[in-house]
């Protein structure tokens, strides 16, 4: 009798410690997916715009992938984040358009904010549509 009563608290002994640890394991896993939600980075999307300006730096093969245009009426140069999936119009790649094409650009601004309340405001282009090729200097002088 006195083994099988030792035989039967340590079985219940046994499964008590199976039951904590896999408590704990699921816990633990738990707590991270809970901290890797709160520190993931949601986007929202503040507005859509199009802007028309020169092609002044463009850089399709670095990471990040940006664009820059000047916008003459403004006086001011702005850059824009691209992704793999920008669409071309009026150009059948991105590698055919120039530095000083007149380009315009469809646009996402985009917020980014993170648990810490840190902001950050991206604009990401939809698609680049060629206006019209550089002008191209004289320099050639009439006599």
């Amino acid at each position: 009798m006195k083994v099988m009563g030792e035989r039967k608290f340590f079985s219940i002994v046994l499964i008590a410690v199976m039951i904590i640890c896999v408590g704990s394991r699921v816990a633990a896993k738990e707590d991270k997916e809970k901290d890797a939600k709160e520190s993931a980075v949601q986007d929202t999307l503040l507005e859509v715009g199009t802007m028309t300006g020169e092609l002044i730096s463009f850089y399709p093969r670095n990471e990040p992938k940006f664009v820059g245009i000047n916008d003459a009426g403004k006086n001011a140069e702005y850059h824009f984040l691209m992704n793999e999936n920008v669409e071309v119009i009026n150009k059948k790649a991105l590698s055919e358009l120039l530095i000083g094409d007149r380009v315009e650009i469809t646009f996402d601004k985009i917020k980014k904010a993170s648990k810490s309340d840190i902001e950050k405001i991206e604009y990401r282009v939809k698609s680049i549509r060629f206006v019209r090729a550089a002008v191209k200097e004289d320099n050639m002088r009439s006599e």
